[in-house]
């Protein structure tokens, strides 16, 4: 039908703004259709078969504080937590925090844990803090 890109262009802008309309609106259903089996595909893809499930934790459940700033797990399967009131590990089923000793300085672990960093070549924990220093676990 077009021969030259120059040819499919003059006939769109040949075609009135009526015309227009009317074949984009016979075009819209395919675009819809297009885009929908597109995004279709996309999903299935993520989705992959698995399912996931969650849990919602908080300091309820023993979660050291309902303001985490960092996750980490470690080779044992472990899941470290870190936030404004300590840190905490995770074995899937309870939570083992690690209290802080404000009045004598010294400290089991940080308080306000900025980040966890996991020392795979060592097996050792790295937890920055607010006041930027490090302690090793």
């Amino acid at each position: 039908m077009f021969r030259k890109r120059k040819d499919f262009h003059n006939f769109f802008v040949s075609l009135s703004s009526k015309q227009l309309i009317t074949t984009m609106s016979k075009i819209k259903p395919y675009v819809t259709l297009f885009v929908f089996l597109l995004m279709a595909s996309f999903l299935r893809a993520a989705y992959n078969g698995r399912r996931y499930f969650g849990e919602h934790l908080s300091a309820i459940n023993g979660l050291p504080g309902n303001t985490i700033k960092a996750i980490a797990q470690d080779e044992d399967g472990f899941i470290w937590v870190g936030g404004k009131s300590g840190l905490g590990r995770y074995d899937g089923y309870q939570f083992v925090n690690y209290p802080t000793n404000r009045m004598s300085g010294h400290t089991g672990a940080p308080l306000h844990v900025g980040n966890i960093h996991l020392d795979r070549y060592n097996h050792l924990l790295w937890v920055t803090t607010s006041t930027f220093v490090n302690a090793c676990l």
